[in-house]
């Protein structure tokens, strides 16, 4: 009987335990991630009053954008060691200096119409728009991901996106040069 009793409290203690530690979110209320042109090695570095992941990625944004042509910055950005090192990562408090991370943080950026072009190639430019953020970040101690997680959590944030770009004559926008997202404190106004 006292084992059964044992079987049936494992079970509690795990089924009750395994949903709010899955459904643990973190709200995102600062950091900033970047795009380069070429979509060359870039990074992001996110935070909430308890945590801060930091990840290296490698993307780039749309590459030209038609005058009044609406424009959608929305995106995914990986979260990965692309710079084959490990990262410090803080999750609630709790230090990881050697952390290997997976997961994804998906940009649903507000679309904008793109501006008249207004110059002979050499004019620079930035657009914005605001954007959401949700997403998932795990951390491993090895880089093959292997073992149980560090952690896992998902995250969510919003902030505004700026892109630079360049103008090509009067008849298009050239491609994006690079962005920047800012995460902001949705409680600050």
């Amino acid at each position: 009987m006292s084992r059964v009793l044992g079987i049936v409290a494992t079970l509690v203690v795990v089924v009750g335990i395994a949903p709010s530690a899955y459904a643990d979110s973190v709200a995102i209320t600062a950091g900033s991630a970047s795009f380069y042109w070429d979509g060359d090695l870039t990074s992001f570095t996110i935070s909430s009053a308890d945590s801060q992941f930091f990840g290296e990625y490698y993307g780039s944004l749309p590459s030209g954008l038609t005058p009044g042509a609406s424009v959608d910055f929305s995106t995914s950005i990986p979260v990965t060691n692309a710079g084959h090192h490990p990262l410090a990562e803080t999750y609630r408090g709790l230090d990881f200096p050697e952390a290997w991370i997976a997961g994804s943080l998906t940009i649903t950026a507000k679309p904008i119409v793109a501006p008249p072009a207004n110059g002979k190639g050499s004019t620079f430019a930035t657009l914005t728009t605001s954007f959401t953020m949700t997403g998932t970040v795990t951390a491993y101690a090895t880089p093959q991901h292997s073992g149980t997680p560090l952690f896992t959590t998902e995250v969510t944030g919003q902030g505004r996106i700026l892109v630079t770009y360049r103008t090509v004559g009067a008849a298009g926008v050239g491609g994006a040069s690079g962005a920047t997202l800012i995460f902001t404190d949705p409680d600050e106004k």
